[in-house]
């Protein structure tokens, strides 16, 4: 999961950068992101379901998840201030807080990942 990280980020940069579309690109990414996060929760809670995750090993994803969903939240309102005042400070903002959110969705998956592993 390391590596999505370094494929991820320098994508969303290159999106951003780019001026005609990065509304579009960043919207698209954001939506993105909360899609994987999403979809890998829910394979998380059928795991939880089959029995194949303990109440510890959910309490953990959970503490990881509520950062995930803190950067995500932090994302959409940095993309709402850089579309109203579109300054290179707004989108700097926007730029660390689409780090943030890589970087916490990655640790997300990453323990996903881990216990997929352990789940026979």
């Amino acid at each position: 999961m390391r590596k999505a990280k370094w494929v991820i980020v320098p994508i969303l940069l290159l999106m951003i950068a780019s001026c005609a579309t990065w509304r579009d690109n960043t919207y698209k990414t954001i939506g993105t992101l909360g899609i994987t996060y999403d979809t890998a929760m829910r394979g998380a809670a059928d795991l939880k379901k089959q029995g194949k995750i303990t109440d510890a090993q959910w309490a953990e994803l959970d503490k990881i998840a509520r950062i995930y969903y803190v950067a995500y939240q932090g994302a959409v309102d940095a993309f709402e201030i850089a579309v109203k005042v579109e300054s290179t400070e707004s989108k700097d903002r926007l730029n660390k807080a689409l780090l943030e959110l890589s970087v916490s969705l990655d640790k997300v998956l990453a323990y996903i990942s881990i216990l997929k592993g352990g789940a026979k």
